[in-house]
């Protein structure tokens, strides 16, 4: 982008937008819910932070990671602990269950305690790691489940891990962490590994005690994000909402057509910088993208509703949320279609969207913020429980005249 006459800043902003949308159409094409990302500390400042989570990363937490030589591991020792290789695809359901019980407790292991099995087949179909079942072991103790580990390794290059090693909840406590460690290191080098790399979670301290009293050496500090796609669709969820005379249906391409000619009102645009549109098939192509839910960057939802009396279903207006995901703000704007003005609509139809707002969305603040020449949005603002808190004078030109801002916030109560 350079030679395009934006800032340093402003090409860094751009980047984001296109790296967030360019991610999140590949995820949804692939059909892939989840992926994470650790970055290093030491290159880990604001603005990669503030870019995770504008393309919808969340923090996980911090972790420690380790690499040591194979040879220079400490052997297995004499336990109590009875290992048993999986031998058999039939096994892997029974497995699976010990697998979950294994993790019991971990945070960051929500996906196996929801689907161990899809997780366990997800672990053996790495292309670049061995993903034979012998990989896998139970530990028993006095021929009870106790532990659990899955060893992979790279052919070509000797790097290797410890997929995951658990003890089980009844067998904790009881010093079988140190064993069950070794015995993943005897499965490295059964395996040819010649480099191990481990890590856990920087607040299991217990985990990292146990990599230092197993002479494993520490490689970097880093933080754990994920972005979870489905959970991003899921938090946009529009439900049709109703009220005692209208439906307000979430807004999609069908309504675009029937809108087009209601857009046409010039009282529309009294307040408003925009102007009405021209094009058909642009004005469609906005709604459909409406669709999405979501603005391009990701960091805000955008939810649109349509309002339609119920008695004749005719559209009487429109109402629009921007929700901010990581303040929880919500920024609502209106429109009631002037053959419809002063019946209360407009109460009604926003009234409404705010109830869901705070009760389903957890919205911290609503914001409304209108021209102060427009008087009936000023009243609707109050009558809303809205509050003053700024009058920003000279905002914008509309139609050749300055226009000053007040803005408006709503709070639950």
């Amino acid at each position: 982008m350079r030679g395009s006459g934006l800032s340093d800043s402003q090409r860094a902003e751009v980047s984001i937008k296109l790296i967030g949308k360019v991610l999140h159409a590949i995820l949804k094409k692939r059909d892939i819910n989840q992926v994470g990302t650790r970055p290093f500390l030491n290159l880990l400042d604001e603005d990669y932070k503030n870019a995770l989570k504008q393309t919808g990363f969340h923090l996980l937490g911090g972790r420690v990671e380790f690499k040591t030589e194979v040879s220079d591991l400490p052997p297995e020792t004499p336990s109590e602990i009875d290992w048993r290789p999986v031998q058999s695809e039939d096994e892997l359901p029974a497995v699976a269950e010990i697998f979950k019980n294994a993790v019991e407790g971990d945070p960051h292991a929500l996906d196996v305690i929801a689907n161990p099995l899809g997780c366990l087949k997800e672990a053996l179909s790495e292309t670049d790691l061995t993903n034979n079942l012998s990989g896998i072991h139970i530990g028993y103790v006095n021929n009870l489940p106790a532990a659990y580990i899955h060893v992979q390794i790279n052919p070509k290059t000797g790097w290797s891990r410890i997929t995951y090693m658990g003890v089980l909840k009844n067998f904790r406590g009881k010093g079988l962490g140190t064993h069950v460690h070794r015995h993943g290191f005897t499965m490295i080098r059964e395996l040819g590994g010649t480099l191990y790399h481990g890590g856990t979670s920087s607040e299991n301290l217990s985990m990292i005690r146990l990599f230092g009293k197993n002479g494993c050496k520490e490689y970097s500090s880093m933080q754990e994000w994920n972005l979870n796609s489905q959970q991003l669709r899921d938090g946009a969820s529009q439900p049709e909402l109703t009220t005692q005379r209208l439906r307000l249906e979430p807004s999609c391409v069908h309504h675009a057509a029937p809108c087009f000619d209601l857009f046409q009102d010039e009282k529309l645009y009294q307040y408003i910088k925009r102007e009405k549109p021209s094009d058909a098939a642009k004005f469609t192509e906005g709604f459909l993208f409406l669709e999405n839910r979501f603005s391009p960057d990701f960091s805000e939802y955008w939810w649109n509703w349509i309002c339609i009396d119920v008695v004749t279903e005719q559209i009487i207006g429109q109402v629009q949320v921007s929700f901010i995901r990581e303040t929880g703000e919500s920024y609502l704007a209106y429109r009631v279609f002037p053959g419809y003005w002063r019946k209360g609509y407009a109460k009604e139809s926003c009234r409404k969207v705010i109830e869901f707002l705070f009760a389903e969305k957890n919205a911290t603040k609503v914001i409304i913020e209108m021209d102060v020449r427009n008087v009936a949005s000023v009243a609707l603002a109050e009558i809303l429980g809205g509050k003053r808190v700024s009058h920003t004078e000279k905002v914008q030109q509309i139609r050749g005249e300055w226009s000053d801002e007040y803005r408006y916030e709503i709070v639950k109560q």
